[in-house]
């Protein structure tokens, strides 16, 4: 009548470490390996955004609307 199925409280938390944080410890990145492509897309995706600003800040919703596609 006494095992729960529960294992030892402990004050640790938890122990268990998640991709991201293997990632940083390995010391790459955690969210997308670096190159080229990721490069491109960035640049791009600045360029989209700059060109909204410029043209005024209803056109800036458009981009925005596709980065959050």
């Amino acid at each position: 009548a006494g095992d729960t199925g529960y294992s030892a409280p402990t004050t640790l938390g938890n122990a268990r470490i998640t991709d991201a944080q293997r990632a940083r410890a390995e010391g790459r990145s955690p969210i997308i390996a670096p190159g080229i492509q990721p490069a491109a897309l960035t640049a791009v995706l600045g360029l989209l955004l700059a060109g909204g600003a410029a043209i005024g800040p209803y056109a800036l919703l458009v981009p925005v609307v596709l980065l959050q596609a």
